[in-house]
């Protein structure tokens, strides 16, 4: 899933986040064009990875490989954009404070494998949609072992030399 949305933070306010933490602890690399900060939580074993440019970050998690791209637009609003599972949204352990303007619902999804190349819906209709593909799913799935398991029950009755009734 791919979906943009507007912040409330600047992107020094998140650089200072990534930088000075009480969550996690940070590692900052110094490169001619930009500064990698690795951000570790060691009482969880988790890790993230931040790039900061002078007009953009990306932020990577490293268990899920979600991306977190925050930069400013042409009307100099903060953009995030992410890139992953919907579960996964907002919900990482290792991730500055991104306040979304308005409520994330009302937002585009911009890509997603629900949907055809080029269709759009809300946050909301995908999470609907989502929902029921679970569903969807888990049904099937639990369709599949009731087969499974009435294959099985059957495959006892049959005998081996017998010839089959067609």
């Amino acid at each position: 899933m791919k979906i943009q949305f507007f912040i409330r933070e600047s992107l020094n306010d998140v650089v200072d986040q990534l930088s000075n933490s009480d969550f996690w602890s940070s590692d900052i690399k110094y490169l001619e064009d930009r500064r990698i900060i690795k951000i570790k939580d060691l009482a969880y074993d988790l890790e993230a990875t931040a790039e900061v440019w002078s007009d953009k970050i990306i932020i990577h998690t490293a268990w899920s490989n979600f991306t977190y791209s925050i930069f400013v637009t042409p009307d100099s609003k903060v953009c995030c954009e992410y890139v992953g599972a919907f579960r996964g949204l907002l919900d990482q352990k290792l991730l500055p404070h991104l306040t979304p303007i308005g409520n994330v619902l009302d937002y585009e999804v911009l890509e997603s494998s629900l949907y055809k190349p080029g269709e759009r819906k809300t946050l909301r209709e995908y999470a609907r949609d989502n929902a029921r593909q679970r569903r969807l799913r888990e049904q099937s799935k639990e369709a599949f072992h009731d087969y499974k398991q009435d294959v099985n029950l059957h495959k006892g009755f049959v005998k081996e030399d017998m010839p089959s009734a067609n």
